[in-house]
């Protein structure tokens, strides 16, 4: 999980480093898609409705 989560913070600042998710290895497949769209949701305060994964926590 540590190295999972060091890529997704690579990601993340090429993204906001470079204004843009090309060559980031986002832009290609679905659930790329999926992630820019729901962070653009959030970002933008749009209100729709995703499907997430969660741990039960008790």
């Amino acid at each position: 999980m540590n190295n999972r989560l060091k890529e997704v913070e690579r990601i993340c600042n090429y993204i906001i480093k470079n204004k843009t998710i090309k060559g980031s290895g986002l832009e290609k497949g679905v659930h790329g898609e999926y992630i820019v769209e729901l962070a653009s949701s959030i970002i933008n305060n749009e209100n729709r409705i995703f499907l997430i994964i969660t741990k039960t926590m008790g």
